[in-house]
C-alpha cells in the first residue's frame, strides 16, 4: 500500500486502530521463489492499515471441506525466509495463499470514505474475496434449503471480516456449515469491517436497520481493535483523552517514533498504566454495547459479544510468529497483553464471552500477525462461537 494512500486513510478514518507495527507489510506483494512443495506466502510485517470487508448476500458454491487449512500440516522447523520477507508459518503450505494476498491488497487499496462509518470498501469481485452491498459472500448451504431458517450479522473488525480466509472459509461461513451440521439454515451475513472499532461497528448496525430487515441475532466479534486503540493514544499522548477521540497523522508520527525508541512502555506508564488503559477500554465499550443493546432490543434482535482472541494470550502461537519473524514491534510492548487480559475480564461482568483462550491448547500455528488468523483459526474461532450461539439457534429455530 503506498504511502499516500496510507496517509489518505489515516485522515479519513476516526477512532480507529491503526496498527504501527514492523510486525507486518504493507508493501506491494514480493514474489518468492517457490519449489514444488511449498508456497509461501507473504503475510508479514505492519497490518494493512485498514484491510479487508465484508461481502455478497448470495449464494456461493460449496467447496468441500478438505480444500480448507484442515489436514495441511505444518513444518516442525520454520523455513529460512528472507530477512527482508519475513512470513508467517500459519500460512505455510497453503497453495492459495500469496494469491489471496495479492488480492487483498489489491481490495484494499480501494476504500473509500463513509459518511456513517468514516470509510467503507465498494463492491469487489475476485477468486478468493467478494463483496457487494457492504457483505461479504458468505457460504450458503445447499443441502439444507428444507431447515429451520435463523438470520445472523456478524459485526467486527479484520478478523471478523476474514482476513487471511477465502470467503468460504472465513467465521461467518463456518458458523453456517456448523449450523446446517444441526439441521438449522442459518443465513449468516458477513458485514464486519477491516479497522473498525465497536463505535463504528454500531453506527453501522444501526444504520443498517433503518434500511433492511432485521435478523433474528447478531455476534460482535471485537475486542483487539477497541484496546489497541487505547495502547496507542497512550502511546502517542502519554495520557487519556475525555471522550472520543481520533488517532491523527500526528498521532501517527509519534507513535512510530516511541515504537522505534523503545520508549512506548514508559508512555503508557505515564498514561496510567495497564488498569486505566483497560477501564477506558472497557468503560467505552460498555457505552457502545448499551446504544447497541437498545437498538437491537427494539428490533427484538439477540444480542452476542465476544472478546477475541490474539497472539500475546498463547506463548506457543506467539513463539510461532517470534520464529519467522524476530523483529521487534507492538506485540513486544509489555503492556499490551496485560491490558487485553484485564479488559476482556472487565467487559465478562457485561456479557462479553471472553475466548482470548480459544488457541491455548492449539498445537498448530494459526496467527499470520499479531491477531488475524489461517483458516484452521477461523474454524476453531467459529467453533468456540458457535457454542455460546448454539442455545438459541436451536430456540429460534423451533
Amino acid at each position: 500500500m503506498a504511502v499516500e494512500k496510507i496517509a489518505y486513510l489515516r485522515k479519513i478514518s476516526y477512532n480507529i486502530n491503526i496498527m504501527i507495527s514492523n510486525e507486518f507489510s504493507s508493501g506491494p506483494v514480493v514474489e518468492q521463489p517457490q519449489n514444488p512443495n511449498e508456497e509461501v506466502n507473504n503475510f508479514s510485517r505492519r497490518a494493512l492499515l485498514l484491510a479487508g470487508i465484508a461481502a455478497a448476500a448470495g449464494a456461493c458454491a460449496r467447496q468441500p471441506d478438505n480444500a480448507g487449512w484442515q489436514g495441511i500440516r505444518q513444518p516442525a522447523v520454520a523455513p529460512q525466509l528472507p530477512v527482508a520477507n519475513w512470513s508467517s508459518r500459519a500460512a505455510l503450505n497453503v497453495p492459495f495463499a500469496d494469491k489471496l494476498q495479492a488480492e487483498q491488497l489489491a481490495f484494499d487499496s480501494m476504500y473509500v470514505p463513509d459518511p456513517v462509518t468514516g470509510f467503507r470498501q465498494p463492491d469487489f469481485s475476485g477468486t478468493y474475496i467478494n463483496t457487494q452491498g457492504g457483505e461479504r459472500r458468505t457460504y450458503r448451504s445447499i443441502d439444507c434449503n428444507d431447515c429451520d431458517p435463523v438470520s445472523l450479522w456478524l459485526m467486527g473488525g479484520s478478523s471478523a471480516y476474514g482476513y487471511g480466509q477465502r470467503d468460504n472459509y472465513t467465521i461467518a461461513s463456518r458458523l453456517s456449515k456448523l449450523a446446517e451440521d444441526d439441521r438449522i439454515n442459518l443465513q449468516a451475513k458477513n458485514i464486519a469491517m477491516c479497522g473498525w472499532v465497536i463505535p463504528q461497528e454500531v453506527a453501522a448496525i444501526t444504520e443498517r436497520l433503518k434500511t433492511q430487515p432485521a435478523p433474528d441475532m447478531t455476534v460482535f466479534y471485537d475486542g483487539w481493535n477497541d484496546t489497541f486503540a487505547s495502547v496507542q493514544v497512550a502511546i502517542s499522548r502519554q495520557s487519556l483523552p475525555v471522550g472520543e477521540f481520533r488517532i491523527d497523522e500526528k498521532d501517527a508520527t509519534e507513535i512510530d517514533r516511541r515504537l522505534n525508541s523503545g520508549e512506548a512502555e514508559a508512555a503508557i506508564k505515564k498514561a496510567g498504566g495497564v488498569e486505566a488503559l483497560a477501564l477506558f477500554t472497557a468503560e467505552r465499550y460498555r457505552k457502545y454495547k448499551k446504544i447497541a443493546d437498545a437498538a437491537l432490543g427494539a428490533a427484538k434482535v439477540e444480542p452476542f459479544y465476544i472478546f477475541q482472541p490474539d497472539v500475546t494470550a498463547n506463548k506457543r502461537q506467539l513463539d510461532f510468529i517470534r520464529g519467522t519473524n524476530p523483529n521487534k514491534s507492538a506485540r513486544d510492548i509489555p503492556s499490551l497483553p496485560l491490558v487485553l487480559a484485564r479488559t476482556a475480564e472487565l467487559l465478562e461482568a457485561d456479557g462479553v464471552a471472553n475466548q482470548r483462550q480459544v488457541f491455548a491448547n492449539t498445537l498448530e500455528p494459526v496467527f499470520l500477525d499479531g491477531v488475524h488468523t489461517n483458516e484452521l483459526g477461523a474454524d476453531l474461532a467459529a467453533k468456540a462461537i458457535y457454542k455460546v450461539i448454539r442455545p438459541s439457534l436451536f430456540n429460534r429455530a423451533k
